[in-house]
């Protein structure tokens, strides 16, 4: 959320505004600059709604020695999950070659080099550019629903929410300070 925020804000578009539950008003932490909540907690206030960093959740749940994504889904739901490379991410998201496609073009330069069939090719048909494949974006925006589907899986098994909504009524204080505070509230 923070990235798509900032993201917004670049395009002068105030995305964490539009996702609150109430547009018109400003919430008493979006105008304040909160160092503890941004080194403790989230740091991203939406008006209305409770904002958790899980990768700070996790941290204090489990005791892993890698706190990366995949090891995090292995260890709480028994599911491994690839882990693809940022510049693959990027290809995908503009629609790049797929792997088929890449495997092709090896043939042929090794065609080429050989002084095979394609040897007398037309260079300057290289120079075109062909439309981005809808297919290779699709997979991108898939990859990146199922993470967040996985993250959704990993709250609802760690019971995360529960825990500290029953936590928040037993000791009378909101729901965010029970998260990030709660050792402090409870001496």
């Amino acid at each position: 959320l923070g990235f798509l925020g900032d993201r917004a804000r670049r395009l002068d578009v105030d995305l964490l505004r539009h996702v609150s539950r109430s547009e018109s008003v400003p919430g008493a932490n979006e105008r304040q600059d909160d160092e503890y909540g941004r080194l403790h907690a989230s740091g991203i206030y939406v008006t209305g709604r409770i904002v958790l960093n899980l990768w700070r959740v996790l941290r204090g749940e489990l005791k892993l020695q890698s706190y990366a994504f995949e090891s995090c889904v292995s260890a709480v739901l028994g599911r491994r999950v690839p882990k693809f490379s940022a510049k693959t991410l990027s290809r995908w998201a503009v629609g790049g070659d797929d792997d088929s496609s890449r495997e092709k073009k090896k043939k042929r330069e090794t065609n080429v080099r050989e002084g095979g069939e394609d040897a007398n090719h037309d260079d300057s048909n290289k120079k075109k550019k062909k439309p981005p494949s809808s297919h290779q974006r699709w997979r991108a925006i898939h990859h990146v629903c199922a993470r967040a589907l996985l993250v959704s899986k990993m709250c609802e098994q760690l019971d995360v929410v529960a825990r500290t909504n029953e936590q928040a009524k037993i000791f009378g204080i909101d729901f965010q300070s029970v998260v990030f505070r709660g050792s402090q509230y409870r001496v």
